[in-house]
């Protein structure tokens, strides 16, 4: 039961499929549905399936964290992260990090798929959004999130999408700050 519930050990194509049985069964009943997919694949410790975990990588590196970030928890809340890893380290963990943003974007495309697949595109608000960012060695930083609030920005500013058909323009960007205790009133709103 644990396991079932952290979506660490779930494959993101094994939630995707848990969540658009629970849409098919709403859908059947005639009932209005709301599902959060959590992809951990951008989470610490980076582990993209192939190909993606390798994508962006140099073959010929050799050195610490080759598929994904050799952590352990106590030892990260306890020492925290190596301030400073060799360049070609550096570069590798970016690399093994934007292998898994590719694989999330992946997988967000399959689950918009499918949505147009069962006719649901038009009438479903989609939002992909973040609880943070990520430091992956930025100047001033260390690598993981929320562990550095001065090394500029990166851990706090997050993405956030929302496609609301007949709402929202495809393309266009609100340029005004806002917080994530924005977002309840902001659907409440839309919903009605």
């Amino acid at each position: 039961p644990e396991v079932a519930r952290t979506t660490k050990y779930l494959r993101p194509r094994a939630l995707t499929q848990r969540t658009f049985d629970r849409i098919d069964a709403a859908t059947r009943a005639g009932k209005p549905f709301f599902g959060m997919l959590f992809f951990s694949t951008t989470h610490l410790p980076y582990t993209a399936r192939y190909p993606h975990n390798v994508r962006y990588t140099d073959p010929d590196y050799t050195g610490p964290h080759k598929y994904e970030i050799d952590v352990k928890v106590h030892e990260l809340i306890s020492t925290g992260f190596d301030q400073a890893p060799a360049p070609e380290t550096i570069e590798h963990i970016r690399a093994l990090y934007d292998g898994a943003v590719r694989e999330f974007d992946s997988h967000v495309g399959e689950v918009l798929a499918e949505l147009e697949r069962r006719g649901l595109a038009d009438n479903t608000v989609v939002v992909i959004t973040s609880d943070h960012g990520e430091d992956l060695y930025d100047p001033g930083s260390t690598l993981g999130h929320g562990t550095n609030f001065f090394g500029g920005d990166q851990s706090t500013r997050i993405p956030f999408f929302i496609r609301a058909p007949g709402v929202t323009r495809p393309g266009s960007a609100i340029p005004a700050i806002t917080r994530n205790v924005d977002l309840a009133p902001t659907f409440a709103t839309l919903l009605g």
